[in-house]
């Protein structure tokens, strides 16, 4: 279905905005409370964990929480409705979040990223690594948009992953969903690209999302975005 832009009663855009300001505020107290059990799993269930995160790759950031505090959302419906995607993003940057129902209501899935254990993931086209959309570079439009996930086998670690390492996955521009497919797999690991004909062309600043279920043990999904950027 195609996004709509959030309508001022939207309950997930004003769960984002709640999640935005209180990171903003470096209030991790509120934040972790706006999170889904999944995600605070990550950290071990202690708010404390959390609060030391805050800064860190893979979760939103208070100088991100204040690029977007002025950004138009947009909602997309993730697969059978397991979650609504609320995407935004900037001239510069581009972030979603994931908004869940819970048993707790809804929430938020937003984590970040292990410092060990494997299947890591980063965006190779555009060459932006695994979150740090701020600093995305221009896409190359003759090429796929690429996102590789490490094999976690290719990590000498006996940590478990925390992210998962999917075969299948959803991608959305600007919270509308388009085509994802899983490209070349190796030992090394394995490749999802968006084809460019599914991605904009009119020059403006847009969003890529790359969505996927941790696994079969979680109920929690994960994410990834990447700023389409105009070439210079």
């Amino acid at each position: 279905t195609e996004p709509v832009a959030t309508p001022e009663a939207s309950e997930a855009e004003t769960l984002v905005r709640d999640y935005l300001a209180a990171i903003a505020d470096e209030d991790s107290l509120t934040a972790w409370a706006l999170l889904t059990p999944e995600a605070q799993s990550f950290y071990g269930g202690d708010p404390e964990v959390y609060a030391s995160w805050f800064g860190r790759d893979g979760i939103t950031t208070a100088a991100e929480a204040g690029l977007f505090a002025d950004a138009e959302f947009t909602e997309g419906e993730g697969p059978e409705g397991a979650f609504t995607l609320v995407s935004a993003q900037t001239d510069s940057a581009a972030d979603a979040w994931i908004v869940r129902e819970t048993d707790g209501g809804l929430l938020l899935d937003d984590a970040g990223i292990p410092t060990t254990g494997g299947s890591l993931y980063e965006w190779q086209n555009p060459a932006s690594g695994a979150e740090d959309s701020s600093e995305s570079g221009a896409l190359d439009p003759s090429q796929p948009a690429t996102l590789f996930f490490a094999s976690p086998a290719s990590f000498d670690s006996d940590v478990p992953s925390s992210l998962g390492y999917p075969d299948t996955v959803w991608a959305y521009v600007d919270g509308t969903e388009v085509p994802a497919e899983l490209g070349p797999a190796s030992d090394a690991g394995r490749t999802f690209t968006v084809a460019t004909d599914a991605l904009p062309t009119d020059g403006e600043p847009h969003s890529l999302t790359i969505v996927w279920q941790i696994g079969t043990d979680s109920l929690g999904w994960r994410s990834t975005t990447t700023a389409l950027l105009p070439s210079s």
